[in-house]
């Protein structure tokens, strides 16, 4: 009898549930999709050209060479039939559309960056935790929190215009973290309802204070030292509560980091598959295996607020860039790169191994694509976006590369049927979840592996 493995995160997730994650990453292995073998006439070409006539050399921008259109426009329909599903007999109803915004840098080349973990410090630990604390109206002639130097991490408690705030750093080998959340944990026992005592605490610090916009929280992250990173996501909603002034605004902000104008592409990594070799997992039989690599999680940066005050703040998996070489990179069409999407999306969805039945009872997925199970599925494309990934060698968690990608964006509906003959939907619909990564230069599928 096969064993089936169980997989576990491995890393610090604490600041997840305080910037709404779900708090349930679950992990699912990739299959390997083979390289794509179109010709396209152009390996080891930089970006330029060569006039016909005269010999002079054309440099071409990166627009230039991709000819991509501002509106990427497909629908595709299909029946896909999997070895993997239960039911042989009936094809999956496979619909894909899009009508999605094609987003190219404006920059002149992409160049193939040196990319490794940086570590932090603990002045800069200090320093986030004083531009905290000083943006909450925290007393100016009281000195910035002290750290023990000695320590490579930690944590620890402070308050701030009366609110408790929890947290956590480590500046080690590992990589720079740095996590700061609302204490709740510091709710007097008198209190009766948490969610009356934290939204009144948050509304007598914002005193009339309403949403934050964007460039509030990218004032805060500028001021804490950190460069080259702009807003990329937001989502503004309201906290539910009982109470007699209503609910209390909530404004989260998702970063990302760019390198000379070019975004380093932002994803939702707790929908990817997890690089098996960075995970432990348990046989059925209680055995534990550990994992054989280290974790190496992208580059994360977020920040929360309640009424107009700061709420949460998440740093981690800091990154030092490098310039490896000066050589510019050819790109393929995006003619090309479409039609590479559409001829294997449906192959590799069907195709990456899914251990984790999917809920039908709220909606919800944690995994990037349905089960091979599923009735029908209808995908949509909402954005494709030319950007750096992050790759690394394998067994090297410390050091790799930023090449040229491309990342089709999008989100599914599935339609599934249980055993007992009832009918249930799962979805994705999330921003920011990849159906598809494709190598910018040569058209290869790229697994976005958790730590790859």
């Amino acid at each position: 009898m096969k064993k089936r493995k169980v997989y576990a995160a491995i890393g610090a997730l604490a600041a997840a549930a305080m910037l709404g994650s779900s708090g349930c990453e679950q992990m699912v292995k990739s299959a390997v999709v083979e390289e794509y073998s179109g010709d396209s006439g152009s390996a080891g070409l930089t970006g330029s050209s060569q006039a016909e006539d005269t010999g002079e050399i054309i440099q071409k921008t990166v627009s230039q060479q991709v000819e991509a259109p501002e509106i990427y426009e497909a629908t595709l329909t299909t029946e896909l039939r999997s070895a993997g599903r239960k039911n042989k007999e009936e094809p999956m109803k496979f619909t894909l559309t899009a009508r999605a915004p094609v987003e190219v840098p404006q920059t002149d080349a992409f160049l193939i960056k040196g990319v490794k973990r940086a570590s932090g410090s603990i002045e800069a630990v200090e320093k986030m935790l004083y531009v905290i604390g000083e943006a909450q109206a925290l007393d100016q002639q009281e000195a910035p929190i002290s750290l023990d130097p000695d320590e490579e991490s930690g944590e620890g408690t402070f308050a701030a215009a009366d609110i408790p705030y929890r947290y956590a750093y480590d500046t080690g080998s590992g990589g720079q973290y740095f996590s700061c959340w609302f204490d709740a944990s510091k709710m007097p026992e008198t209190e009766q309802d948490a969610e009356l005592w934290q939204s009144s605490l948050f509304e007598q610090a914002a005193a009339g204070n309403g949403r934050v916009e964007r460039s509030q929280a990218e004032e805060l992250v500028e001021k804490m030292g950190i460069q080259d990173f702009h807003v990329v996501s937001e989502l503004h909603e309201n906290m539910p509560r009982d109470g007699k002034n209503g609910p209390v605004a909530r404004d989260v902000f998702y970063f990302e980091r760019a390198t000379e104008g070019i975004p380093v592409n932002y994803v939702q990594e707790r929908q990817l598959p997890v690089y098996e070799k960075a995970a432990s997992f348990m046989d059925e039989d209680g055995t534990v295996t550990q994992a054989q690599e280290k974790a190496w999680m992208q580059e994360s940066l977020s920040v929360e607020y309640a009424a107009g005050v700061l709420r949460g703040f998440q740093y981690s998996g800091s990154l030092e860039i490098t310039d490896l070489s000066d050589e510019k990179q050819f790109l393929l069409p995006f003619a090309e790169i479409k039609d590479i999407f559409e001829k294997t999306i449906a192959v590799q969805m069907m195709s990456e191994e899914n251990p984790f039945s999917l809920s039908s009872e709220d909606g919800g997925s944690y995994t990037r694509y349905p089960s091979p199970d599923a009735d029908s599925v209808e995908m949509t494309i909402t954005k494709v976006r030319l950007g750096y990934m992050r790759i690394r060698e394998e067994g090297d968690s410390e050091s790799g590369l930023l090449i040229p990608v491309w990342d089709f964006y999008g989100e599914w509906t599935a339609q599934i049927s249980g055993e007992d003959g009832t009918a249930g939907t799962a979805a994705l619909e999330e921003e920011y979840v990849p159906m598809l990564t494709i190598d910018a230069r040569d058209g290869s599928v790229i697994q976005r592996k958790m730590g790859w």
